[in-house]
């Protein structure tokens, strides 16, 4: 098998397992069409030169030459016939083909697929007939620029998509992933939400765990401890924490957690069940402001907040973001050029589930709040802390009026913080 480049066994409708291809190391088209008693396809570890793949649940294509490509989609049978089986295939993985191309088609039993590390650049699930669907890995898929569904994959419930170039990603971590967050998805060009947000939004159900991570960077670095007895000084005058999957390589500033009571609070800050982390080296965030879906997202779905380590945000998504009506936590820290955190809000659930704002190491920040354009006493009624640290410009925090006594008492601490006194 040497020198085989092409391996067709379309329409075998009595192979359950495929045959071994260790040594078939010239082999560039894998074709299964047709393959109906096929349970499992795992392809990690394939022949290095395996650009094609093909599993079309209707059978093999019609007059196809055979060509090192794979057949046209108008060679390709419309719907299955009395002599093909329904495909019983309910996993498949071509996991590190990263040269491969395929088709994938009326797979109704498909319950995960696993595309990491893949060449794939768009994937349509509604168009590819899997309605059983329910897990899809797309890590390390730095190609990926678009990612659809519809009602008709309602079954999907665990995806996992990282585009910037690496299978073993900090987000991914095989099995224990599925306790934490179903929905995972990694990526620093903030156009690439305009295919999937629909999905998230309006698909996916209200109970679903989702976490965006919106950074070229492979680490997260929301602040999380696991209990104060894990906390001790460092060499570099900074307090390290535990970890709280997914995040890894935490740390607080010693000043922040001087002060135990200050301390525990932080431990509060873990990623909660709609998450959101834009950090280091994404762009194009301006774009996501345009998308209506993403906007209802941001308003209605997110529940904690963090950004950090980016030179270009200014604003946090303004056109995004007025209710913010599920936040219960936001932190910002080391953003440069960022002047208003969230330069417009307002109406009754605005702000509405928030117990904890902090800010670290803004320089240029003046407020935290801009405009309002309707104050009701529903908006911070759980309002517990505000943590300031280093935010020499900032001249207002105080999200509401001083004549207004509606709000309950909250604790405000402040580190370096030498204007806000002052207006």
């Amino acid at each position: 098998m040497m020198n085989l480049e092409l391996l067709d066994l379309s329409g075998n409708i009595h192979m359950e397992s495929l045959p071994a291809m260790s040594s078939a190391g010239n082999l560039k088209m894998l074709v299964l069409d047709g393959c109906s008693s096929l349970e499992h396809v795992a392809l990690e570890g394939a022949p290095p030169l395996l650009e094609s793949f093909s599993f079309d649940g209707y059978g093999p294509a019609e007059k196809w030459t055979h060509p090192i490509q794979l057949p046209k989609e108008k060679l390709r049978p419309k719907s299955r016939t009395a002599l093909v089986q329904e495909a019983r295939v309910r996993r498949i993985s071509l996991k590190g083909c990263a040269r491969l191309h395929m088709f994938l088609h009326a797979l109704p039993n498909l319950e995960e697929m696993d595309l990491s590390g893949t060449a794939v650049k768009s994937l349509d699930l509604s168009a590819m007939d899997i309605p059983q669907l329910k897990k899809v890995f797309l890590v390390g898929c730095e190609q990926l620029r678009s990612l659809t569904w519809t009602k008709r994959n309602r079954s999907l419930g665990v995806l996992h998509v990282d585009t910037r170039g690496k299978i073993a990603s900090a987000i991914y971590s095989g099995e224990q992933m599925f306790s934490a967050y179903e929905v995972v998805m990694a990526f620093p060009d903030g156009r690439f939400i305009w295919s999937t947000i629909n999905g998230l939004y309006r698909i996916i159900p209200s109970n679903t765990k989702v976490y965006l991570h919106i950074s070229s960077t492979h680490q997260s670095q929301v602040n999380v401890t696991r209990g104060i007895k894990e906390i001790g000084p460092s060499s570099e005058g900074l307090v390290a924490t535990g970890t709280f999957f997914p995040c890894n390589d935490i740390v607080l500033n010693r000043d922040i957690v001087t002060c135990s009571a200050l301390l525990w609070d932080h431990r509060q800050l873990y990623p909660l069940g709609v998450h959101i982390e834009i950090g280091e080296g994404s762009h194009h965030l301006d774009s996501m402001n345009d998308n209506e879906a993403f906007r209802g997202f941001m308003e209605y779905k997110v529940e904690s907040l963090h950004v950090h380590d980016n030179i270009s945000v200014t604003t946090i998504l303004s056109a995004a973001g007025k209710y913010w009506a599920h936040l219960e936590w936001s932190h910002i820290e080391r953003c440069p050029k960022l002047h208003t955190a969230f330069p417009k809000w307002g109406g009754y659930s605005s702000f509405s589930s928030i117990k904890i704002f902090s800010a670290s190491d803004l320089a240029v920040a003046y407020c935290i709040w801009g405009t309002c354009s309707e104050y009701h006493w529903h908006q911070f009624v759980v309002l517990q802390h505000i943590y300031l640290h280093n935010c020499p410009r900032l001249e207002t925090s105080f999200p509401f009026p001083s004549h207004c006594q509606t709000w309950r008492p909250f604790r405000l601490h402040i580190v370096v913080t030498s204007n806000i006194f002052s207006h």
